[in-house]
């Protein structure tokens, strides 16, 4: 029985840790998707561009 908990612990910790930077590369990804098409449109608008 103790050693059911830290292994629970861990696994939990793996998961929560796994979560955290999926949703980080998520993020990341949008920002990256969001720059590039700034970048885009200034090339092929640079008239709207301020």
């Amino acid at each position: 029985m103790p050693s059911f908990f830290p292994e629970l612990g861990k696994d939990l910790l793996n998961q929560s840790l796994r979560n955290f930077f999926t949703g980080w590369g998520t993020i990341h990804f949008v920002i990256l998707l969001y720059s590039l098409l700034l970048r885009a449109l200034g090339l092929l608008a640079p008239r709207y561009r301020s």
